[in-house]
């Protein structure tokens, strides 16, 4: 029996039927402003890709010419691409053609996801023996993951084997080929078909691969990032019936994670927050499947802790991918490492689910909130390119990729996401008759949609009457010309009062006595023959919302849209990045927090024609009025999305000696440093070219380190200047005992200074670096900066200590 017939003759599973139904995506279409250019930018971005050097890393991993479809010699497209993540871009764009496929009517997107499909297909066709089913371009795949299949495992939080997150990268691939399976089903069957065994193949690939593989080894391969793999299988499982793949399902969930979440704890502090949102994405889907109440636990734990305790205003969280400690949002404001985009994605998803399984009305809020301010945001309109930090530093800036040029995880996601945005405008309530299933509208945004099975077409236009009240106009037609009666719910959303039905044309609507409607939601009944429509108003709350940790912060929402204070200072260096392995971090200057103008409480803002006013005081005493934008159309420029917030003017001063506090402290740390590794942090290691043997990575909540092993070593390329410069190693002061030794390319460095740190848990050691006239240059840093490879090794009869960070810092 071939591998990819393994699957064949059984059915999809008859899971639990979810309290609601979302429409496919083929049958919504976006009509309003921002988010139908937001759809159009991002469908314009894809559409420039080229199919065939996404292809270019699986092909060279099969043993197949990098070639183009005429023979052509062709190469990957550079950035992560070709740094060790190749291929994870071909498995998103797959996803994202077959996405706007669905959603747009363009034939090229459909055209384009075949033609991966079939290249996918090739390059699994050449695979062989304990590799036969694989589909990726991991670099040095077959060497990877054969190591597995002997049974040796060698696994860090971002590396496994050596490859970095090579099973996160094959989990793009598969995600990809699933959506073209279902998605394609009515656009392009045999598409459609080849992507089930595809992906079947592929599956049965990893099966085979981790047969013999005991549960505690295999728990050491979920130490390295595996991104949603187990949400994967637990799909394919419901697609197949195969137990075979439940099974890896339940096996690829993390323990080490999901036990003191299913115990309501909450141990995310410190975690690398978009590895465990996919983790909780498998949990929902098992749990949905088989009903284990440990898997809804679970996510219902993770949920809360990262929805209501961690996020921002935009329904976004995390610093420098990490969750850092629910108590103190310090560092979401003075960094410039804000919210990941790719964390919204996977929220966003984790959420719709939940909310069409369980309709609570809390899920839905912060779908809406994440949706409509942080993913809508994440797109530049004029000038296509996706964002992969959103900074809630006030007065600073986003940094936007470059077609053929940045390849982040974030530009994957960006791709997916804005072909997204009618997934849960609009569902379907109840299981009985097809007459009596009630249509409920749970988005206020520009849309159409067919109900094909009945024949009904609806269309939504939202628009703000001179009062400044929100009018939602919603057009009812039965195309066949019969006299119609649709059950309906419409959302009466908590940021909104004076909820009312007004302006009925062509037909009736009545309170619908059956009130099953979820939480939130208005009961109603229209009747018509051929069309009607009706206006729901809505007066919209605004709301000063402070950081959950209830600091000096706070940020203004009107109705369910976030403002923004615009600033024009500063320049915005890299705006565009470019195809370096750091450019997505917006680098440049950061101003001064302490220039900021405070908001008093006592002052609420107000809507003055249209506009959002808010008086707050300024540096000088002054008080001024501002003018707030929508954040989720500010493209381009800087801007404050929290401002510092004083009980009233007497309370200011306080505050704003708080914001030169801050100031002081960036200043301090900032002064004379050339370069910095923070060690353990996933970004900040790649990005350094980190190199280790053993060695290993923890942390202590939100403080991360790495350390060598007996006999281990690890080392990183900094910069440096031609100034005098010493090298800085933080380590934990507990570790002060433990030996160890550090080199400049292979030369050995003389320790000068310790000193304690004012947290006094660790110390730094200060190492006199040799200067060079000029400074040495590594030829493998990639870079024309000058540069030294950095190691620190252990004896062979101690382990060194926990090392935090490494700084190059002038003498001067």
């Amino acid at each position: 029996m071939s591998v990819a017939s393994s699957a064949e003759g059984l059915e999809p599973v008859a899971a639990p039927a979810p309290a609601l139904d979302a429409f496919d995506p083929s049958a919504v279409r976006i009509h309003s402003g921002r988010y139908e250019a937001a759809q159009s930018a991002a469908g314009s971005y894809l559409l420039s890709l080229d199919i065939d050097r996404l292809l270019a890393p699986m092909r060279r991993e099969a043993g197949l010419p990098m070639a183009d479809h005429t023979g052509a010699p062709t190469e990957p497209y550079p950035n992560w691409e070709s740094t060790g993540l190749d291929g994870h871009m071909a498995g998103h764009a797959l996803s994202a053609y077959v996405a706007f496929a669905q959603t747009t009517d363009l034939p090229e997107f459909a055209r384009r996801a075949a033609s991966l499909v079939r290249g996918m297909r090739e390059c699994q066709e050449h695979m062989q023996g304990l590799m036969r089913g694989f589909i990726g371009g991991v670099p040095g795949a077959v060497e990877v993951f054969q190591r597995i299949g002997r049974g040796e495992v060698q696994s860090q939080a971002f590396s496994l084997n050596g490859a970095w997150v090579p099973l996160y990268n094959v989990h793009k691939t598969f995600a990809g080929l699933l959506d073209a399976w279902s998605g394609l089903s009515s656009i392009d069957p045999p598409t459609a078909s080849m992507a089930r065994s595809c992906v079947v193949d592929l599956a049965n690939w990893w099966c085979r691969l981790t047969a013999t593989i005991d549960d505690a080894l295999f728990a050491r391969i979920l130490v390295s990032e595996f991104g949603g793999l187990c949400e994967s299988f637990a799909e394919l499982y419901a697609r197949t019936g195969n137990e075979r793949y439940l099974d890896m399902a339940h096996r690829l969930t993390d323990s080490s994670v999901f036990d003191p979440l299913s115990h309501g704890v909450d141990a995310l502090t410190g975690q690398h927050a978009n590895t465990q949102i996919p983790k909780a994405l498998g949990w929902q889907r098992i749990g949905a499947l088989t009903h284990e109440r440990r898997y809804a636990d679970a996510v219902e734990t993770f949920w809360r802790s990262v929805a209501l305790g961690r996020s921002v205003s935009i329904g976004a969280h995390s610093v420098a991918e990490h969750f850092h400690d629910s108590a103190d949002f310090g560092p979401m404001v003075t960094s410039e490492q804000g919210p990941e985009t790719c964390n919204s994605y996977n929220m966003a998803k984790l959420t719709a689910r939940m909310w069409l399984q369980d309709p609570r009305r809390e899920y839905l809020d912060f779908y809406e909130r994440i949706m409509c301010n942080h993913i809508l945001s994440t797109v530049s309109v004029d000038e296509p390119g996706f964002v992969y930090f959103t900074p809630m530093r006030p007065r600073h800036y986003r940094v936007y990729s470059s077609v053929r040029e940045c390849f982040w995880c974030c530009v994957g996601s960006g791709l997916e996401n804005h072909a997204r945005y009618g997934r849960l405008i609009y569902a379907k309530q109840g299981g009985g008759p097809l007459d009596s299933r009630r249509l409920l509208i749970n988005l206020f945004i520009g849309s159409s949609l067919q109900w094909r099975e009945r024949g009904l077409h609806i269309k939504q236009r939202v628009h703000h009457a001179a009062d400044g009240s929100l009018l939602v106009t919603i057009a009812l037609r039965e195309t066949r010309g019969f006299r119609h009666e649709l059950r309906l719910g419409v959302r009466e959303p908590q940021w909104a009062f004076g909820w009312s039905v007004e302006d009925v044309q062509g037909g009736t609507i009545a309170v619908d006595a059956d009130d099953d409607v979820p939480e939130g939601f208005r009961p109603l009944r229209a009747t018509w023959t051929g069309g009607m429509e009706f206006t729901v108003r809505l007066t919209e709350n605004i709301a000063v919302e402070r950081l959950p940790d209830g600091s000096d912060w706070a940020s203004i929402i009107v109705g369910n849209t976030v403002m923004a204070l615009r600033d024009g200072h500063g320049g915005r260096d890299g705006e565009n990045a470019d195809s370096s392995r750091m450019g997505h971090i917006a680098q440049g200057e950061k101003l001064p927090l302490a220039d900021l103008p405070v908001l008093c409480g006592n002052r609420p803002p107000r809507l003055v024609e249209g506009s959002l006013r808010v008086e707050a005081l300024m540096p000088d005493g002054a008080l001024a009025e501002l003018t707030l934008e929508p954040f989720a159309a500010m493209d381009r420029t800087r801007y404050s999305v929290y401002l510092p917030i004083a009980r009233d003017e007497s309370d200011a001063a306080r505050v704003r000696a708080g914001l030169m506090r801050l100031d002081e402290e960036r200043l301090e740390h900032a002064a004379g440093i050339v370069d910095e590794v923070e060690c353990g942090r996933q970004q900040s290691e790649v990005g350094h070219q980190y190199r280790g043997r053993a060695d290993r990575l923890g942390r202590q909540r939100d403080v991360h380190w790495r350390c060598a092993q007996l006999c281990g070593v690890f080392s990183y390329i900094m910069a440096l200047t031609r100034d005098r410069c010493t090298l800085h190693v933080e380590i934990m002061k507990a570790d002060c005992d433990c030996d160890y030794a550090v080199f400049m390319n292979d030369m050995p460095l003389e320790r000068t200074q310790r000193c304690t740190m004012k947290d006094s848990s660790r110390v730094i050691d200060v190492y006199a670096v040799p200067q060079c006239d000029p400074p040495e240059r590594l030829h493998e840093a990639g870079e024309a900066g000058a540069c030294a490879r950095f190691s620190l090794s252990a004896t062979a009869t101690t382990c060194g200590p926990r090392v935090t960070a490494l700084r190059v810092v002038t003498s001067s």
